[in-house]
Protein backbone atom coordinates (compact mmCIF):
# COMPACT_ATOMS: atom_id res chain seq x y z
CA UNK A 1 0.00 0.00 0.00
CA UNK A 2 1.35 3.52 -0.98
CA UNK A 3 2.46 5.66 1.65
CA UNK A 4 0.49 9.07 2.46
CA UNK A 5 3.31 11.68 1.62
CA UNK A 6 1.54 14.42 3.90
CA UNK A 7 1.64 12.15 7.23
CA UNK A 8 3.10 13.99 10.02
CA UNK A 9 4.48 10.98 11.05
CA UNK A 10 7.18 10.78 8.26
CA UNK A 11 7.03 14.71 6.96
CA UNK A 12 8.46 16.29 9.86
CA UNK A 13 8.41 19.76 8.08
CA UNK A 14 6.78 21.10 5.22
CA UNK A 15 7.21 25.03 4.72
CA UNK A 16 5.60 25.77 1.52
CA UNK A 17 6.87 29.53 1.80
CA UNK A 18 3.82 31.29 -0.16
CA UNK A 19 3.80 34.56 1.59
CA UNK A 20 4.66 32.91 5.37
CA UNK A 21 6.80 30.56 7.06
CA UNK A 22 4.35 28.08 8.30
CA UNK A 23 4.50 24.32 8.36
CA UNK A 24 2.18 22.77 6.84
CA UNK A 25 2.84 19.18 7.84
CA UNK A 26 0.97 19.00 11.13
CA UNK A 27 4.02 19.46 13.34
CA UNK A 28 3.65 22.73 14.33
CA UNK A 29 7.16 23.98 13.78
CA UNK A 30 6.44 27.14 12.32
CA UNK A 31 9.07 29.31 11.08
CA UNK A 32 10.17 32.77 12.12
CA UNK A 33 11.97 34.86 9.38
CA UNK A 34 14.92 37.05 10.49
CA UNK A 35 16.04 39.54 8.11
CA UNK A 36 13.81 41.58 5.71
CA UNK A 37 11.14 39.21 5.02
CA UNK A 38 10.50 38.95 1.42
CA UNK A 39 8.41 36.95 -1.55
CA UNK A 40 8.87 36.62 -4.87
CA UNK A 41 6.94 34.49 -7.37
CA UNK A 42 7.60 30.99 -8.29
CA UNK A 43 7.80 28.88 -11.94
CA UNK A 44 4.13 28.28 -11.27
CA UNK A 45 2.68 32.33 -10.46
CA UNK A 46 2.49 31.30 -6.95
CA UNK A 47 4.42 33.32 -3.47
CA UNK A 48 7.87 31.89 -2.44
CA UNK A 49 10.29 32.72 0.07
CA UNK A 50 12.48 35.41 -1.74
CA UNK A 51 16.03 35.10 0.79
CA UNK A 52 17.87 38.48 0.03
CA UNK A 53 21.61 36.79 1.04
CA UNK A 54 21.17 38.34 4.55
CA UNK A 55 17.70 36.55 5.56
CA UNK A 56 16.75 32.96 7.03
CA UNK A 57 14.02 31.15 8.19
CA UNK A 58 14.39 29.67 11.91
CA UNK A 59 12.70 26.72 13.36
CA UNK A 60 13.12 23.93 15.86
CA UNK A 61 15.79 21.72 15.09
CA UNK A 62 14.67 18.76 13.27
CA UNK A 63 17.10 15.15 12.73
CA UNK A 64 16.89 12.32 11.22
CA UNK A 65 19.11 9.13 10.61
CA UNK A 66 17.34 8.48 7.39
CA UNK A 67 16.06 11.57 5.71
CA UNK A 68 14.30 13.24 2.62
CA UNK A 69 14.63 16.89 1.95
CA UNK A 70 12.90 18.25 -0.96
CA UNK A 71 12.75 21.88 -2.43
CA UNK A 72 11.97 23.79 -5.59
CA UNK A 73 15.61 26.17 -5.74
CA UNK A 74 16.17 28.96 -8.45
CA UNK A 75 19.84 29.89 -8.11
CA UNK A 76 22.80 31.85 -9.71
CA UNK A 77 26.01 30.34 -9.33
CA UNK A 78 29.67 31.01 -8.18
CA UNK A 79 28.72 31.18 -4.14
CA UNK A 80 27.93 28.88 -1.82
CA UNK A 81 23.50 28.53 -0.91
CA UNK A 82 22.34 26.68 1.95
CA UNK A 83 18.86 24.94 1.87
CA UNK A 84 19.07 24.23 5.15
CA UNK A 85 21.79 23.91 8.44
CA UNK A 86 22.01 24.31 12.02
CA UNK A 87 23.33 27.44 14.16
CA UNK A 88 26.82 26.32 14.06
CA UNK A 89 28.82 25.47 10.56
CA UNK A 90 28.68 21.52 11.25
CA UNK A 91 25.15 20.39 9.98
CA UNK A 92 23.47 21.44 6.54
CA UNK A 93 22.61 20.91 3.06
CA UNK A 94 23.81 23.19 0.67
CA UNK A 95 24.60 24.02 -3.02
CA UNK A 96 27.94 24.74 -4.00
CA UNK A 97 29.60 27.79 -6.04
CA UNK A 98 29.60 24.56 -8.82
CA UNK A 99 25.78 24.34 -8.72
CA UNK A 100 26.73 20.68 -6.78
CA UNK A 101 25.97 19.34 -3.21
CA UNK A 102 28.01 20.08 0.01
CA UNK A 103 26.56 18.76 3.63
CA UNK A 104 27.77 17.81 6.77
CA UNK A 105 26.59 15.93 9.68
CA UNK A 106 30.06 15.25 11.38
CA UNK A 107 32.15 14.43 7.87
CA UNK A 108 32.08 16.96 5.11
CA UNK A 109 30.85 15.51 1.76
CA UNK A 110 30.78 16.64 -1.98
CA UNK A 111 28.36 15.58 -4.23
CA UNK A 112 28.77 15.96 -7.82
CA UNK A 113 25.51 15.41 -8.93
CA UNK A 114 24.35 14.80 -12.89
CA UNK A 115 23.07 16.82 -14.30
CA UNK A 116 23.67 19.68 -12.48
CA UNK A 117 21.48 22.58 -10.90
CA UNK A 118 20.72 25.42 -13.32
CA UNK A 119 21.69 28.74 -13.08
CA UNK A 120 18.40 31.39 -13.02
CA UNK A 121 15.58 28.63 -12.92
CA UNK A 122 13.53 26.27 -10.48
CA UNK A 123 14.55 22.85 -10.80
CA UNK A 124 12.95 20.56 -7.89
CA UNK A 125 15.91 19.21 -6.20
CA UNK A 126 15.51 16.23 -3.62
CA UNK A 127 18.43 14.38 -1.98
CA UNK A 128 17.54 11.49 -0.10
CA UNK A 129 19.48 8.99 2.65
CA UNK A 130 18.83 5.55 4.03
CA UNK A 131 21.55 5.47 6.53
CA UNK A 132 23.86 3.78 3.72
CA UNK A 133 23.71 5.91 1.05
CA UNK A 134 22.76 9.09 -0.71
CA UNK A 135 20.45 9.56 -3.23
CA UNK A 136 20.01 13.27 -5.54
CA UNK A 137 16.67 13.50 -7.72
CA UNK A 138 16.42 16.82 -10.15
CA UNK A 139 13.05 17.17 -11.64
CA UNK A 140 11.93 13.65 -10.78
CA UNK A 141 14.67 11.52 -12.44
CA UNK A 142 18.05 10.71 -10.63
CA UNK A 143 20.98 12.30 -10.05
CA UNK A 144 23.39 10.41 -8.62
CA UNK A 145 24.40 8.34 -5.54
CA UNK A 146 27.23 8.04 -3.15
CA UNK A 147 27.75 6.32 0.41
CA UNK A 148 26.96 8.48 3.55
CA UNK A 149 25.33 7.34 7.09
CA UNK A 150 25.58 10.84 9.10
CA UNK A 151 21.95 11.43 9.28
CA UNK A 152 21.02 15.32 9.07
CA UNK A 153 20.08 17.91 11.39
CA UNK A 154 18.94 21.43 11.34
CA UNK A 155 17.14 24.39 12.68
CA UNK A 156 17.77 27.48 9.64
CA UNK A 157 16.41 27.62 6.13
CA UNK A 158 18.83 29.41 4.30
CA UNK A 159 22.33 29.48 6.66
CA UNK A 160 24.31 27.23 8.30
CA UNK A 161 26.27 29.01 11.23
CA UNK A 162 26.53 32.60 10.00
CA UNK A 163 27.51 31.35 6.44
CA UNK A 164 26.35 30.60 3.37
CA UNK A 165 23.06 32.57 3.06
CA UNK A 166 20.42 31.63 0.33
CA UNK A 167 20.29 33.81 -2.02
CA UNK A 168 17.55 33.71 -4.50
CA UNK A 169 14.23 31.89 -4.96
CA UNK A 170 12.84 29.17 -2.49
CA UNK A 171 9.55 27.32 -2.39
CA UNK A 172 8.07 24.20 -0.93
CA UNK A 173 10.61 22.87 1.16
CA UNK A 174 9.80 19.07 3.09
CA UNK A 175 11.84 17.39 5.38
CA UNK A 176 10.90 13.41 6.20
CA UNK A 177 12.32 11.30 8.50
CA UNK A 178 12.24 8.77 6.24
CA UNK A 179 13.98 7.77 2.24
CA UNK A 180 11.65 8.27 -0.07
CA UNK A 181 11.81 5.59 -2.79
CA UNK A 182 12.34 6.71 -6.46
CA UNK A 183 8.24 6.72 -7.11
CA UNK A 184 7.36 8.92 -4.07
CA UNK A 185 9.84 11.23 -5.62
CA UNK A 186 8.15 10.92 -8.82
CA UNK A 187 4.95 11.22 -7.02
CA UNK A 188 5.64 14.49 -5.30
CA UNK A 189 7.61 15.96 -8.48
CA UNK A 190 3.92 15.56 -10.54
CA UNK A 191 1.87 16.25 -7.77
CA UNK A 192 -1.24 17.62 -8.85
CA UNK A 193 -1.45 20.62 -6.65
CA UNK A 194 0.73 22.70 -5.60
CA UNK A 195 3.02 22.43 -8.63
CA UNK A 196 3.35 20.88 -11.87
CA UNK A 197 6.48 20.67 -14.21
CA UNK A 198 8.02 22.10 -16.81
CA UNK A 199 6.95 19.67 -19.57
CA UNK A 200 9.18 18.04 -22.39
CA UNK A 201 8.26 19.91 -25.98
CA UNK A 202 6.09 17.70 -27.93
CA UNK A 203 3.86 20.40 -30.35
CA UNK A 204 4.73 23.49 -31.56
CA UNK A 205 2.46 24.92 -29.81
CA UNK A 206 4.56 27.15 -26.85
CA UNK A 207 4.56 25.60 -23.74
CA UNK A 208 2.51 22.18 -24.60
CA UNK A 209 4.25 19.53 -22.87
CA UNK A 210 4.16 15.85 -21.41
CA UNK A 211 4.09 14.41 -17.71
CA UNK A 212 3.72 10.68 -16.61
CA UNK A 213 1.18 8.82 -16.49
CA UNK A 214 -0.26 5.49 -16.97
CA UNK A 215 -0.55 4.53 -20.49
CA UNK A 216 -4.23 4.41 -20.47
CA UNK A 217 -4.79 7.60 -19.23
CA UNK A 218 -4.93 11.40 -20.11
CA UNK A 219 -4.23 13.57 -17.30
CA UNK A 220 -3.89 17.55 -18.54
CA UNK A 221 -2.84 19.14 -15.16
CA UNK A 222 -3.54 23.02 -15.83
CA UNK A 223 -2.64 24.79 -12.93
CA UNK A 224 -0.62 27.20 -14.97
CA UNK A 225 -1.52 26.72 -18.57
CA UNK A 226 1.13 27.57 -20.64
CA UNK A 227 3.58 24.24 -18.88
CA UNK A 228 2.69 20.87 -18.44
CA UNK A 229 -0.62 19.66 -20.56
CA UNK A 230 -0.91 16.36 -21.60
CA UNK A 231 1.21 12.78 -21.63
CA UNK A 232 2.25 10.63 -24.42
CA UNK A 233 2.98 12.80 -26.87
CA UNK A 234 -0.60 13.41 -27.07
CA UNK A 235 -1.52 16.52 -29.39
CA UNK A 236 -3.24 19.49 -28.15
CA UNK A 237 -4.80 21.92 -30.29
CA UNK A 238 -5.34 25.47 -28.51
CA UNK A 239 -8.29 27.28 -30.32
CA UNK A 240 -8.14 30.80 -28.94
CA UNK A 241 -7.75 29.70 -25.17
CA UNK A 242 -6.25 32.28 -22.95
CA UNK A 243 -2.66 30.00 -21.18
CA UNK A 244 -1.86 31.28 -18.17
CA UNK A 245 -3.04 29.87 -14.65
CA UNK A 246 -5.31 27.38 -16.20
CA UNK A 247 -6.75 27.48 -19.66
CA UNK A 248 -9.26 30.02 -20.06
CA UNK A 249 -12.30 30.57 -22.68
CA UNK A 250 -14.05 33.74 -23.21
CA UNK A 251 -17.05 31.79 -24.32
CA UNK A 252 -16.79 32.92 -28.11
CA UNK A 253 -15.29 30.64 -30.75
CA UNK A 254 -12.43 29.27 -28.25
CA UNK A 255 -12.01 26.00 -27.08
CA UNK A 256 -9.27 23.21 -26.42
CA UNK A 257 -8.55 19.82 -28.18
CA UNK A 258 -6.55 17.14 -26.57
CA UNK A 259 -6.67 15.08 -29.62
CA UNK A 260 -6.60 11.84 -26.98
CA UNK A 261 -8.28 9.37 -28.49
CA UNK A 262 -9.98 7.04 -25.87
CA UNK A 263 -11.52 4.24 -28.10
CA UNK A 264 -8.21 2.74 -27.55
CA UNK A 265 -7.62 3.45 -24.52
CA UNK A 266 -10.28 3.02 -22.46
CA UNK A 267 -12.17 -0.31 -22.23
CA UNK A 268 -14.93 -0.76 -19.74
CA UNK A 269 -14.32 1.24 -16.11
CA UNK A 270 -12.75 4.47 -15.97
CA UNK A 271 -12.71 7.76 -14.23
CA UNK A 272 -13.19 11.35 -15.10
CA UNK A 273 -12.27 14.39 -13.14
CA UNK A 274 -12.08 17.83 -13.31
CA UNK A 275 -11.63 21.34 -11.44
CA UNK A 276 -13.71 24.10 -13.28
CA UNK A 277 -14.87 27.66 -12.48
CA UNK A 278 -17.58 29.21 -14.52
CA UNK A 279 -16.99 33.08 -15.01
CA UNK A 280 -20.43 34.43 -16.55
CA UNK A 281 -23.78 33.18 -16.73
CA UNK A 282 -24.47 31.69 -19.95
CA UNK A 283 -24.86 27.84 -21.38
CA UNK A 284 -21.58 26.01 -22.50
CA UNK A 285 -19.77 22.81 -22.23
CA UNK A 286 -17.15 22.08 -19.32
CA UNK A 287 -15.48 18.90 -21.08
CA UNK A 288 -16.94 17.23 -24.60
CA UNK A 289 -16.36 13.72 -26.24
CA UNK A 290 -17.08 12.77 -30.20
CA UNK A 291 -20.35 11.09 -29.93
CA UNK A 292 -20.77 7.68 -30.03
CA UNK A 293 -24.15 6.12 -31.64
CA UNK A 294 -26.88 7.29 -29.11
CA UNK A 295 -24.81 7.84 -26.14
CA UNK A 296 -23.82 11.60 -24.32
CA UNK A 297 -20.43 11.94 -22.83
CA UNK A 298 -20.50 15.74 -21.69
CA UNK A 299 -20.02 17.82 -18.26
CA UNK A 300 -22.31 21.35 -19.17
CA UNK A 301 -23.19 24.42 -17.45
CA UNK A 302 -26.71 26.19 -17.70
CA UNK A 303 -27.81 29.72 -17.34
CA UNK A 304 -29.03 30.24 -13.93
CA UNK A 305 -26.12 27.93 -12.28
CA UNK A 306 -27.24 24.25 -13.04
CA UNK A 307 -24.75 21.36 -14.02
CA UNK A 308 -25.99 18.57 -16.09
CA UNK A 309 -23.87 15.66 -16.93
CA UNK A 310 -24.95 13.57 -20.09
CA UNK A 311 -24.13 10.35 -19.22
CA UNK A 312 -25.69 7.73 -21.79
CA UNK A 313 -28.99 8.28 -22.93
CA UNK A 314 -29.06 10.59 -19.14
CA UNK A 315 -28.92 14.06 -19.16
CA UNK A 316 -29.16 14.05 -14.96
CA UNK A 317 -29.21 17.93 -13.67
CA UNK A 318 -26.26 17.02 -10.71
CA UNK A 319 -26.00 20.27 -9.17
CA UNK A 320 -28.40 23.33 -9.10
CA UNK A 321 -26.20 25.84 -7.20
CA UNK A 322 -23.61 26.07 -8.90
CA UNK A 323 -21.97 30.08 -8.16
CA UNK A 324 -19.69 32.23 -10.44
CA UNK A 325 -16.12 32.41 -9.92
CA UNK A 326 -15.92 29.61 -7.68
CA UNK A 327 -14.10 26.30 -8.62
CA UNK A 328 -15.44 23.04 -8.52
CA UNK A 329 -14.21 19.38 -8.65
CA UNK A 330 -17.07 17.10 -10.56
CA UNK A 331 -15.99 13.28 -10.65
CA UNK A 332 -17.81 10.55 -12.92
CA UNK A 333 -16.99 7.14 -12.00
CA UNK A 334 -17.71 4.06 -14.36
CA UNK A 335 -18.16 0.94 -12.84
CA UNK A 336 -19.50 -2.22 -14.68
CA UNK A 337 -23.04 -0.97 -15.26
CA UNK A 338 -23.13 1.24 -12.81
CA UNK A 339 -22.02 5.26 -13.67
CA UNK A 340 -21.98 7.52 -10.14
CA UNK A 341 -21.50 11.28 -10.31
CA UNK A 342 -19.72 13.21 -7.72
CA UNK A 343 -19.84 17.16 -6.92
CA UNK A 344 -16.89 18.31 -4.92
CA UNK A 345 -15.99 14.83 -3.43
CA UNK A 346 -20.02 14.52 -2.77
CA UNK A 347 -22.23 11.25 -4.46
CA UNK A 348 -25.03 13.48 -6.41
CA UNK A 349 -26.09 10.72 -8.80
CA UNK A 350 -26.28 7.00 -9.11
CA UNK A 351 -27.68 5.52 -11.93
CA UNK A 352 -28.00 1.79 -14.10
CA UNK A 353 -26.15 2.98 -17.32
CA UNK A 354 -23.37 2.33 -19.49
CA UNK A 355 -20.99 4.88 -21.46
CA UNK A 356 -18.93 3.49 -24.19
CA UNK A 357 -15.87 5.71 -24.36
CA UNK A 358 -14.83 3.12 -27.10
CA UNK A 359 -16.37 4.95 -29.55
CA UNK A 360 -15.22 8.07 -29.24
CA UNK A 361 -12.35 9.90 -30.93
CA UNK A 362 -11.49 12.81 -28.80
CA UNK A 363 -11.69 14.83 -25.63
CA UNK A 364 -12.71 18.79 -26.25
CA UNK A 365 -12.54 21.03 -23.12
CA UNK A 366 -15.13 24.67 -23.13
CA UNK A 367 -16.76 23.66 -26.28
CA UNK A 368 -18.87 21.00 -27.97
CA UNK A 369 -18.03 17.85 -29.45
CA UNK A 370 -17.50 19.60 -32.92
CA UNK A 371 -16.00 22.77 -31.36
CA UNK A 372 -18.85 24.62 -33.56
CA UNK A 373 -21.03 25.69 -30.30
CA UNK A 374 -21.18 25.42 -26.39
CA UNK A 375 -18.54 27.55 -26.14
CA UNK A 376 -18.41 28.68 -22.44
CA UNK A 377 -16.80 31.46 -20.32
CA UNK A 378 -14.85 29.17 -18.14
CA UNK A 379 -11.66 28.14 -17.12
CA UNK A 380 -10.39 24.51 -16.06
CA UNK A 381 -7.46 23.43 -13.81
CA UNK A 382 -7.55 20.16 -14.35
CA UNK A 383 -8.65 17.55 -16.32
CA UNK A 384 -8.28 13.47 -15.56
CA UNK A 385 -9.49 10.43 -17.34
CA UNK A 386 -8.54 7.17 -15.98
CA UNK A 387 -8.89 3.80 -17.31
CA UNK A 388 -10.18 2.08 -13.79
CA UNK A 389 -12.83 3.09 -11.73
CA UNK A 390 -11.52 5.21 -8.44
CA UNK A 391 -12.87 4.99 -5.22
CA UNK A 392 -14.34 7.04 -2.62
CA UNK A 393 -11.31 7.17 -0.51
CA UNK A 394 -9.09 8.57 -3.68
CA UNK A 395 -11.79 11.28 -4.45
CA UNK A 396 -11.85 12.46 -1.05
CA UNK A 397 -8.39 12.89 -1.13
CA UNK A 398 -7.92 14.25 -4.50
CA UNK A 399 -10.96 17.00 -3.50
CA UNK A 400 -9.36 17.50 0.11
CA UNK A 401 -5.55 18.18 -1.19
CA UNK A 402 -6.85 20.49 -3.74
CA UNK A 403 -8.99 22.81 -2.40
CA UNK A 404 -7.08 25.05 -0.02
CA UNK A 405 -5.38 26.05 -3.07
CA UNK A 406 -8.61 27.09 -4.75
Amino acid sequence: MARDLNDASILKGYWRLNGNTDDYSGNGNHGIWNGTEAYGINLFGKQCANLDGSSYIAVNEISSTQFTLCAWVKISSGKEQTIVGADDVNSYIAIDAFNDIVLKNGTFTQFDIDPNIRDDAFDYLVLCSDGTNLYAYLNGESAGSIAYSDGMKFTNIGKNGDRWYYEDLLSEVRYYNVCLTADEIKELYYMPYPYQVEPKQVSSNPGLGEIVAPDDSLELHLMNGDRDLSKNDVAVVNNGCILGDGIESKGVDESFDTDFNPSNKITNDYTVNVWFKVLSDSTGYIYSADDGPGDSFYLSYNSGGSITAGISSLDAVVDNNTLLNRYYMYTLIQEGNTAKVYVNGNIVNTSNITVDLTTRSKINLLADDTFSSGFLNAKIKEFRLYSEAKDQAWITEQYNRTKIFY
